[in-house]
């Protein structure tokens, strides 16, 4: 019988650790739950202001890009234009003789026209 009431009393004490050890497994996760969605909202919200972060770096890169892209346009026009402004005055030089010449070949030949117009009819 001592046998027995000790076989009774480890049925017992074993179900109530069971119970006892089934209550602790059901806090514990419980609180892993509690815990892992406190640190889903962190790592959503460390996310999103990494994004932030990355999206106003990028908005200040391209910013300053198109600043540099428009530096070295104004830059090259410039540069350009100061190669092409003396080829351009010696052209325009050079064209503005080159009519003054034909210019003056057509007044003479007008005034050729002229004389042997007048020859022409002194003649007859």
């Amino acid at each position: 019988t001592i046998v027995s009431q000790a076989n009774g009393r480890f049925v017992v004490a074993r179900k109530k650790y069971k119970r006892a050890r089934k209550a602790c497994v059901l806090i514990q996760c419980w609180l892993r739950c509690i815990g892992a969605g406190v640190e889903l909202v962190t790592l959503r919200r460390n996310h999103m202001a990494t994004m932030i972060q990355t999206h106003w770096r990028m908005a200040v890169a391209i910013t300053l890009l198109k600043r540099g892209v428009r530096s070295a346009v104004i830059i090259q026009a410039m540069a350009r234009g100061s190669i092409q402004r003396p080829v351009f005055r010696k052209r325009l030089s050079e064209a503005r003789e080159e009519a003054k010449l034909e210019n003056q070949l057509k007044a003479l030949q007008q005034k050729l026209e002229e004389a042997e117009a007048k020859r022409i009819e002194a003649e007859q």
